[in-house]
This record gives structure tokens, sequence and C-alpha cells, in this order.
């Protein structure tokens, strides 16, 4: 995404077996150690299994100062477009 960030904060595996083209891996628990990997100057759009963990992630985002953050509604499985897979 050129304007915006697709963040996958599911666990790895879960990402491998389908995810959306474009977004890049950090699960949860890794996401404070790559906070640097992370522009605070685009939008930040957040995706997991069913939008609970990206709710939290959204959360860990507003405390490291991060004001443009959206969280895909119903996660994955409300996504209605085909999904990519890791082989």
């Amino acid at each position: 995404m050129r304007k915006g960030q697709l963040i996958d904060v599911r666990k790895k595996d879960e990402f491998n077996q389908g995810h959306i083209n474009g977004s890049r891996n950090i699960p949860l628990g890794m996401l404070i150690k790559s906070i640097s990997k992370l522009r605070n100057d685009q939008p930040v759009y957040l995706v997991c299994a069913s939008d609970k963990v990206s709710k939290r992630a959204t959360m860990l985002l507003v405390s490291k100062n991060f004001t443009n953050i959206y969280a895909l509604k119903g996660g994955i499985t409300s996504w209605g477009k085909p999904l990519k897979t890791k082989n």
C-alpha cells in the first residue's frame, strides 16, 4: 500500500495460511519491538482473525502516538476477496 500500511497482527502460521495481498505480518507480541518499522505519518490498517487482537494492537499504537489507525471490522473472516497463501 502506498498511502497506508496494512499490518496483519496474527501469528505467523495463521498469516501463512491466508492473508490479504500486500499485508505485512507483525504478530501482536512483536509489535512493540517492530514499532520502528511503522511510519507514523501514514495510516495503519490492522487485521487479525476476528478483530479482537487488532483492537489491542490499536490501543498499543495509540499509546505510541499513532493517530491514524483502522482495524478491519470482523477481521480476516469478513474480507470478501481471495486471500494469498504463503508456500
